[in-house]
């Protein structure tokens, strides 16, 4: 019998490497992660799927005949790259509060599985003296993919490999950047409400929304912005299912409107950090006009990079031109600690065991057949952080929501932020790990389900395992029983 397993980690003792500097700094670096397109190509019909025999060509710049693709994450196998719309990067913010030091990065990607962000942290010269990394990707659909779910099984590997190790190198690089940055730093805290404004909505059952923009900015002596850190919840899915050019989606507009702002609306300065809330389940952006919002009337059509643009230029004027409140951080100076919880889960899939097997997907599986993944808690501050392994759903997230009871009448623990007691919370998909969507027990549907258009969706289909959620909801309980302990 495959025995699941919950381990804790905390990282609360002073344990830096690097020099220990009395207060709290921060330092916010950025590396270009953008591919080479290795043989771009013209899809005459528009589906996004290469066929000749629908009049697509390609050039074969290696002369050998064949369509030498990088194929894009997300919507459908085989999307295959064939321009750079916008430039993706690796945004990475370091904390040291004088006894540990966290980085944390944003891609923008699909997704990383935790083998290779296990690579990424054995590159970081340990002079740095990084205590901990998280890599956390915004859920792009328009980047390479750097997981193996959307690549043809007989697609030559070379570019999608030589791309990975491109994104590694630039993810230690945004980290080198951040950790030379470091100064002493005060935190700002704000929160936005998008309840009467947001254009998601939630495609599949039971409809649920986290909404919200969180926003935590981190400010020098003289008040001048050094970088900060926006969370909120949408598919970057917004240049349609079909669109095959690489690009960071509505965020590279969002960082942009927040850096340097944009019709006459300064921005805020400084590197702006994406961290993609619970987006699972394809909460995506509603084709109807966006009226009454912050930002200009119409949205247009999703399936555009305009449409990309205008959602990300109207996130950032809801920052920019309607100014929060921002209240300084309660604590002085800050505290940052860090507690990881290993999981081990039974791998499910048939599809996904498949392509593990066969080395498509590179995941190491123990000899009992248990996939190892994590999941943390940053406490920076009094901000919380928890960082999942896959694509949150939101009602795993947001409440209220009466409480489940599983058939043996368990109760299911009730959704996360409810429980987390920071000042700000924030729940953050994809970090660590690319494991796929995390469906919630209630909200699974069987292989021969019949809900509307959620069976089309494929969820179901990538998830690892349907006790994903009810191992993490375990991870959760550990996880704050450790922060209450720690506290007493």
């Amino acid at each position: 019998m495959l025995r699941s397993s919950v381990c804790l980690l905390l990282l609360v003792a002073g344990c830096s490497s690097g020099p220990v500097t009395p207060g709290f700094r921060a330092g916010f670096g950025r590396a270009d992660i953008t591919p080479s397109i290795p043989e771009p190509w013209s899809d005459a019909n528009g589906d996004g799927r290469f066929s000749e025999e629908d009049g697509d060509t390609f050039d074969d710049t290696n002369k050998n005949g064949a369509f030498d693709a990088l194929w894009l994450a997300g919507s459908f196998e085989g999307r295959a790259a064939s321009t750079i719309a916008d430039s993706l990067t690796a945004t990475a913010l370091v904390v040291d509060d004088g006894q540990r030091r966290i980085a944390m990065v944003a891609i923008d990607n699909f997704g990383m599985v935790l083998d290779d962000v296990e690579d990424v942290r054995s590159r970081i010269p340990a002079e740095w003296g990084v205590d901990r990394t998280l890599v956390i990707a915004t859920g792009t659909h328009s980047a390479p993919d750097l997981v193996g779910w959307w690549t043809p099984m007989d697609a030559a590997p070379a570019a999608r490999w030589a791309y990975l190790d491109q994104a590694k190198q630039g993810i230690v690089e945004a980290i080198g950047r951040a950790v030379d940055a470091l100064e002493p730093a005060r935190m700002l805290l704000a929160e936005i409400d998008d309840s009467e404004w947001s254009p998601v909505v939630d495609v599949r059952p039971p409809h649920v929304y986290d909404p919200g923009l969180r926003l935590l900015r981190f400010v020098d002596g003289a008040d001048v912005t050094i970088g900060m850190v926006i969370s909120w919840s949408c598919t970057p899915e917004v240049m349609g299912a079909q669109n095959t050019d690489v690009s960071p989606d509505f965020v590279g507009a969002l960082r942009r409107g927040l850096e340097r702002g944009g019709d006459d609306q300064p921005g805020l300065g400084g590197m702006s950090l994406f961290l993609n809330g619970a987006f699972g389940g394809r909460l995506t952006v509603g084709t109807e006009a966006v009226t009454g919002g912050p930002g200009p009337e119409e949205s247009g059509v999703i399936g555009t990079r305009a449409s990309a643009s205008h959602l990300g230029e109207m996130l950032a004027l809801a920052v920019l031109g309607h100014p929060p409140d921002w209240r300084a951080a309660a604590d002085d100076p800050l505290e940052a600690r860090l507690i990881r919880a290993e999981l081990r889960i039974p791998l499910e899939n048939p599809g996904l065991a498949d392509l593990v097997a066969r080395g498509h997907i590179r995941r190491y599986m123990s000899e009992d057949s248990l996939l190892t993944t994590e999941m943390n808690m940053v406490l920076l501050g009094p901000v919380w952080i928890l960082t999942l392994p896959g694509e949150a759903f939101p009602e795993s997230v947001s409440g209220p929501r009466p409480l489940e009871r599983t058939e043996a009448g368990r109760a299911v623990l009730p959704p996360f932020r409810t429980a987390m007691h920071g000042e700000i919370d924030l729940v953050v998909s994809q970090a660590n790990d690319a494991l796929g969507p995390l469906i919630p027990p209630g909200s699974w549907i069987p292989p021969d389900g019949r809900i509307g258009s959620a069976t089309a969706h494929g969820e179901e289909g990538r998830a690892a395992s349907p006790s994903n959620v009810p191992l993490i909801q375990r991870g959760f309980i550990r996880l704050m029983s450790t922060i209450t302990t720690s506290r007493r």
